[in-house]
């Protein structure tokens, strides 16, 4: 027999299993004898109990299964292979006495893939069992490839998720570049209108800070482009750090900082930050504001308080939505929206409650780090 008919060795470099069940030691000698002149491995059993036994432990192949055994039968035995995830892929070729067409119905009903009747031709049997094996390595050529193909789409559908959030995170940073240039365009604009009527060198100064600011604004974007494209995640801040740099631009604005946290947070962060304290001033007229910052558990607590007009109970449910619009520019809704947007993406939230005697509260909690 050539090397292409002998049964061959498993896909994992053992050779092929192949059990044989029968409660008849002569016939497990016939079958084995067959066998020799192949390069396969050989267990057998002599009951159903013990067979699905050592299949269990040991799956095969193949089976090849008697029907007529004492205790459990050949029948029996299939069926609680088939119920098995270890062992119901495993193919069964049943080996009988009985040559009656029902008894051979049966045998395919229970789950075998063929049905030869005693006394059979050596030459039959083996052409049956290379068969079913091949027909066995395919399937799990394509069940392997299968798993593969889940796999590669599992990880598409990730990458394509990472893409997605990304371009989610692009299209914020986009939002929070033009909202705060433009928030910055429009107090140079002012100061300038204005030093065309009084020739107040001070009024250049402060035109020139917010020139300043949107540079440095221009210049954070461009970084935290560059950190999302790299794809590193988020990294500790130092809130207080980042609120002594973003007072520096309302130096008309009376500021009291209490406490330090550490934040897991990227460059948003201060846009953030500087959204509220430019809302508070620009919409509420605060002259005043008050932060602090405590640690609460795995996560850190920002209130920044503001003695303004506040925030009305009507629209308080609505000042975080992307479309909402409210004041005398019609466009705080928007920095707001980009607000709670970032600290989603930070896993953190943020909400906002009335301040006493007058103003609001807007409490960001980002996660801790000591």
């Amino acid at each position: 027999m050539s090397n292409e008919q002998k049964v061959g060795d498993r896909e994992t470099g053992g050779k092929t299993l192949i059990h044989i069940v029968d409660d008849v030691p002569k016939n497990i000698q016939v079958v084995g004898n067959i066998l020799r002149g192949e390069d396969c491995e050989i267990a057998f059993s002599q009951n159903g109990g013990d067979a699905l036994n050592r299949i269990k432990s040991n799956p095969a192949d193949l089976i090849l299964l008697d029907i007529m055994m004492p205790g459990m039968d050949g029948y029996e035995v299939c069926e609680k292979l088939r119920n098995d995830p270890k062992t119901k892929d495993i193919p069964v070729i049943f080996l009988t006495a009985k040559t009656d067409p029902d008894s051979a119905v049966r045998g395919f009903e229970v789950g075998g893939q063929d049905y030869l009747t005693k006394p059979f031709n050596s030459a039959e049997l083996l052409a049956r069992v290379h068969t079913q094996l091949k027909l066995k390595k395919n399937r799990d050529l394509i069940l392997r490839i299968n798993e593969r193909l889940k796999q590669e789409i599992a990880e598409r559908a990730l990458v394509e998720e990472e893409l997605r959030a990304h371009r989610e995170h692009i299209k914020l940073i986009n939002q929070i570049m033009r909202h705060d240039i433009i928030n910055d365009l429009v107090v140079i604009d002012s100061e300038l209108q204005l030093y065309d009527e009084l020739c107040d060198d001070e009024l250049l100064r402060k035109a020139a800070v917010r020139v300043g600011k949107s540079v440095d604004l221009i210049n954070r974007i461009r970084k935290l482009e560059v950190f999302i494209n790299t794809h590193r995640g988020l990294k500790p801040y130092s809130v207080t750090q980042v609120l002594r740099d973003i007072v520096k631009s309302y130096p008309y604005t009376t500021f009291n900082i209490e406490g330090n946290v550490q934040a897991l947070a990227d460059e948003s962060l201060s846009s953030v930050l500087d959204n509220l304290i430019n809302n508070a001033v620009s919409h509420g007229k605060t002259d005043r504001i008050d932060i602090t910052m405590k640690t609460a558990g795995d996560f850190c607590e920002i209130r920044i308080a503001d003695y303004g007009s506040g925030i009305p109970d009507a629209i308080k449910e609505n000042i975080f939505e992307e479309s909402f619009m409210y004041g005398e520019t019609g466009n705080t809704g928007l920095g707001l929206y980009i607000v709670r947007k970032i600290m989603g993406n930070y896993g953190g939230c943020v909400h906002v409650e009335d301040n006493t005697p007058q103003g609001a509260v807007f409490v960001l909690a980002l996660k801790n780090l000591g």
